[in-house]
């Protein structure tokens, strides 16, 4: 509190604030009037404004769903009245928040400034930013094995599903995924399907850094609809031509063909390969036969267009070995019989002839024969319809089970 002094015509008030002014008068004969006081508040300073931003923002990118609102501080006497400028347009008195939803989708220019009760105006602030209406575009992904047929993607349990987002301006924040309209899943890397099977739907969406999101149903929301095929080919396998079925085990001949086959009813066949007596793998095109008699064993594998596969085996048999043919006289000869070129032997009238045939493999069918100029009968029992003093020829013929032939002819002469 300072000491009063002589009043000489003006007050000098240095700084600005509230002073607390007291004066009084004396006259000429030492009256001495009541003192008088009196608040002064010099005030030489602007306001201050500045924006807050109402929901979403991502540095000085805002989305369609934002408020700016404007507020300005003043110590003295008081905000008066906020100006502001949007872009190149007049300038205004701020009374609401600017909504975003009303500025199209671009870079902004705002320009703001408060008065004060006493007309200190503030220099114009500035504040730029840019307005993002654009959700993300998800695009999705198989990484593996795919295939395409008749406008189905099948994809196989190994493949990995990958979902990227692209964001035109602030940037994507969040990716989310659902099976099957399951619930919504936050993407964070390349996932496998190996436990759905089948017709698949996802679908996804991205959200960027001031919550534009893609919304489903729209063109920017990704479903992806494709078939997860999890199970390899069917196999089967078929012998063209002669065989025998001895238990577990089958005969075949050289002639015989082998044939492979494979189905698959989601993505399709890809190939089949196969390897013999564990030999190097061959891709199988056609049915083809083994040569050489022998066991073996044959193990292919069939593959679908999404690289599922499976395996089977078997074990056959080639047999191109015919039997051995046998036969006996109940009795021995008696004596020779000679011929021009040749000589026969010659036994009594009582004969029997006795056949035989052994296989060591497929095992015998049947034995046939014929006697001179008669037609062939199968043999099953001993022959002893022969007249005496007429000389024979007789053909026999054995046949295993699986068709190889052994032939034979035998010739003598009854007394």
């Amino acid at each position: 509190k300072s000491p009063y002094i002589e009043y000489k015509g003006k007050i000098d008030i240095s700084g600005e604030g509230e002073f607390f002014l007291q004066y009084y008068a004396v006259d000429n004969v030492g009256n001495v009037e009541k003192v008088k006081s009196q608040t002064i508040v010099i005030d030489k300073s602007a306001p201050k404004s500045q924006v807050l931003i109402q929901k979403d923002r991502y540095e000085n990118i805002l989305s369609g769903k934002t408020a700016i609102e404007i507020h300005a501080e003043e110590n003295f006497s008081g905000v008066k009245r906020i100006m502001y400028r949007l872009n190149n347009q007049p300038a205004r008195i701020y009374t609401t928040p600017i909504q975003t939803q009303f500025l199209s989708e671009g870079e902004h220019r705002l320009e703001f400034w408060a008065e004060d009760n006493v007309g200190n105006v503030e220099e114009a602030n500035v504040f730029e930013f840019y307005v993002d209406k654009t959700p993300p575009i998800v695009v999705e992904e198989i990484l593996g094995n795919k295939f395409i047929v008749n406008n189905v993607e099948y994809s196989s349990g190994r493949a990995k599903y990958k979902i990227t987002a692209i964001d035109n301006k602030a940037g994507v924040k969040e990716i989310y995924y659902s099976i099957n309209g399951g619930p919504n899943q936050l993407y964070t890397e390349p996932f496998y399907l190996e436990k759905s099977k089948g017709q698949v739907t996802i679908r996804t969406f991205a959200i960027d850094n001031v919550n534009n999101t893609s919304v489903s149903g729209q063109t920017n929301q990704a479903s992806g609809k494709f078939y997860v095929d999890l199970i390899g080919p069917e196999l089967k396998y078929k012998f063209i031509g002669s065989t025998f079925f001895d238990r577990d085990t089958v005969f075949i001949t050289s002639k015989t063909k082998i044939e492979l086959s494979a189905d698959d009813k989601e993505s399709g066949i890809d190939f089949i390969e196969y390897s013999i007596n564990n030999g190097n793998p061959v891709r199988y095109s056609e049915p083809f036969m083994v040569e050489e008699d022998g066991v073996y064993n044959l193990r292919f594998s069939g593959y679908d267009k999404v690289g599922n596969s499976n395996v089977r085996e078997f074990i056959f048999v080639v047999d191109n070995e015919a039997p051995q043919i046998f036969e006996r006289f109940s009795v021995v000869p008696i004596g020779v019989k000679s011929l021009p070129e040749k000589q026969l032997s010659v036994y009594p009238n009582q004969v029997i002839l006795f056949l035989s045939a052994t296989d060591n493999k497929a095992g015998l069918k049947n034995i046939r024969y014929k006697i001179n100029q008669s037609a062939f009968r199968v043999y099953s029992e001993p022959i002893s319809t022969f007249e005496p003093g007429r000389d024979y020829r007789v053909e026999i013929i054995a046949t295993d089970k699986l068709g190889n032939e052994m032939t034979k002819t035998i010739e003598f002469s009854l007394n």
